[in-house]
């Protein structure tokens, strides 16, 4: 980045490397010349501000200069100069506190108790000096130095608003989904006490590295908090002392009247007779429960963290840099009661080109949909399985040979649409989608997905960098009528699924065995009104099958690893590397998609060969499988 040229700042301070950026914002260290002092400058391209996110940046400045307590993140100045704004933080270089719990070789309630209570000292000085935080999460908790016993610091006052006194009203919807208080969920009048129910979704976290309430669907999340359903699970909490379990119940009450105050949470005899209440005993299985919680939130930060966002002046997290080090920024959880007209007028493009880009899907159309797409576009979605796709071959598959074929009526909804602005060239849209489709049997069907998909404008044109799905995998084939046409993609590996007992009467010739009466399909995922398939009736050309030339089958797996009944055997389909000599093959790696090869079946104690042709599912004589609904790229 450029030295910025301006007056004050530069003839007071030098700049260093960058340690974070956001939307309108980049943190890098600087060195105040006289003294030689390390600070972390925070510096705001105003030019990008609306009105209200001007006003934003005043009260964040504001607000931090009332702050002077050793365990929050101090504002030492605030330069404000034409084009940009100049906010001198400490230089925090201890990273998160979070992420220096799982590194440590010991960690003990007692050490979780040390760690609230300077949590605790913090939001207690917001509360004497007016300050309600409201976004109190790992996130914002850092550490003073890598040094052993280095103070905990409270950062990022983004969201922060001042009260006075006990005030209590309603100052708009804003936080982080899994820290917000129930009282905030009903949109009620609010004040301090969000700040202890924040505290208490940490406490519970430090204690067993998993949060109290959890849901990948975010309504029923939130109402998991807002009925206060958490509790307490062996094994986990059979360790945890009563007295923890009673502090996070009084932090957790939905009352927010009858809620712990911070003052009297720091004289619980857990916080304040620590060495004789809390346990040392140390805690393993906490510290590896948050190594993974901290894995999912970093997944997660860039897109599934700003669900709630809007166009955000602090922009974002420093802490997304490899070091950890410096002045972390938050995105700010939506606050929609105003809006301006310009980020009204964005956010109705973003639903636009959205629409747009499902109607693509919903034709069938590859091409429209390649020009809407980054050709390095990665994904999660159930059909995947828990992998992370990247790029457009994965999505290609259902398109040539799904919907090319699907002449059936498709009727797509987008609800309830949530846009979040990341400066002017990035957003991401996160809603429900409702599909109405035909099935194979003609009956109508209805499915409905929760998806977010995050845009970027690249020579004024919007394209999707990273799409999520979640819900039910929309192409599980119907255990009801699964032959050898079926296929399925698990574990990054196509697999062909066959009846158990499934016979080959010649090379060209199958007879499937009729369907085992006491083995039925699950209920959830049986046909309904639909007769038993007979013999080869149910197969097209008396049974034959044309696939391609280089495919064998190089192994069953378990029914349970692709998630069939035991009734049904999954086979991984591989490439051939070795001539067909005496009726067997050495199968290659998996199959990628679009890969040709032959496939070989057991006979007996030989293999026998089976004619081919390219792409297993495109073969002329091997139907498409009879899939539950559209796929959904």
């Amino acid at each position: 980045m450029a030295t910025i040229t301006c007056t004050r700042f530069t003839e007071e301070y030098q700049l260093f490397e960058e340690l974070g950026k956001g939307a309108f914002s980049v943190v890098r260290r600087c060195v105040k010349v006289l003294a030689g002092q390390e600070y972390a400058a925070k510096i705001i391209n105003t030019k990008k501000l609306s009105a209200r996110d001007h006003q934003k940046l005043e009260r964040e400045a504001r607000i931090c200069r009332l702050l002077k307590h050793p365990n929050i993140v101090r504002l030492h100045d605030s330069i404000s100069e034409e084009g940009h704004h100049y906010l001198i933080f400490d230089l925090v270089t201890g990273g998160e506190l979070f992420e220096d719990i799982v590194a440590r070789e010991y960690y003990s309630e007692a050490d979780a108790s040390h760690c609230i209570q300077q949590i605790l000292e913090a939001v207690l000085h917001c509360h004497q000096m007016g300050v309600v935080h409201r976004d109190l999460k790992p996130e914002n908790l850092l550490l003073a130095s890598k040094l052993k016993g280095a103070a905990v610091k409270l950062a990022d006052f983004g969201l922060a608003i001042e009260v006075e006194g006990e005030q209590q009203a309603w100052f708009g919807f804003a936080g982080t989904p899994g820290y917000l208080s129930p009282e905030v969920l009903r949109k009620d009048p609010y004040g301090k006490p969000v700040d202890l129910w924040a505290c208490g979704v940490i406490l519970y976290i430090l204690l067993v590295g998993y949060p109290p309430f959890w849901d990948e669907d975010q309504h029923r999340l939130y109402q998991q908090i807002k009925a206060g359903a958490y509790d307490f699970p062996s094994p986990e909490w059979d360790t945890v002392t009563p007295e923890a379990k009673d502090l996070i119940n009084k932090m957790l009450t939905i009352n927010p009247s009858k809620r712990i105050t911070a003052a009297e949470a720091l004289k619980h005899p857990w916080i304040s007779h620590r060495s004789t209440v809390a346990s040392c005993m140390h805690r393993q299985e906490t510290v590896d429960c948050l190594k993974k919680f901290n894995a999912r939130r970093k997944l997660k930060g860039a897109i599934l963290t700003t669900m709630l966002a809007t166009r955000n002046f602090s922009g974002g997290k420093s802490g997304g840099n490899k070091k950890n080090d410096g002045v972390k920024e938050s995105s700010e959880s939506t606050n929609t009661t105003i809006e301006d007209e310009d980020t009204k007028v964005r956010k109705q493009e973003i639903i636009k080109v959205t629409e747009q880009l499902i109607e693509a899907i919903s034709n069938g159309d590859f091409e429209s949909y390649t020009k809407m797409c980054d050709p390095g576009m990665t994904a999660f979605e159930p059909e995947a399985l828990g992998n992370l796709v990247e790029g457009l071959d994965f999505h290609r598959f259902y398109f040539e040979n799904l919907w090319s074929r699907n002449s059936k009526p498709v009727h797509t909804t987008i609800l309830n649409p949530h846009i979040h602005l990341m400066g002017d060239e990035s957003a991401c849209i996160a809603y429900i989608r409702i599909t109405q489709y035909l099935d194979a049997g003609g009956i109508p069907r209805t499915a409905q997905s929760e998806e977010t998909r995050v845009w970027h404008r690249r020579d004024g044109k919007w394209q999707i960098v990273h799409f999520h799905r979640s819900g039910a995998p929309s192409v599980l084939p119907h255990l009801g009528t699964l032959y050898h046409r079926d296929l399925l993609f698990v574990h990054g590996m196509w697999l062909l699924v066959l009846p158990l007992g499934f016979c080959w009467n010649s090379p060209n010739h199958v007879t499937p065995p009729p369907p085992p009466p006491s083995s039925p399909s699950p209920p959830h995922l049986r046909q309904e009104n639909r007769p038993a398939p007979k013999s080869c009736h149910d197969f097209r050309a008396n049974g034959h099958i044309s696939l391609p030339p280089t495919i064998c089958l190089s192994s069953s797996l378990s029914p349970a690893r692709a998630g069939l009944p035991q009734a049904w055997v999954p086979w991984v389909l591989a490439p051939r590397t070795a001539p067909l000599t005496t009726g067997c093959c050495r199968p290659g790696p998996a199959l990628a998609v679009g890969q040709n090869a032959q496939l070989c079946v057991p006979h007996g104690r030989r293999r026998k060969r089976v004619g081919i042709r390219r792409n297993v599912a495109s073969a002329p004589h091997l139907p498409v499988s009879p899939f539950q609904g559209p796929p959904h790229p």
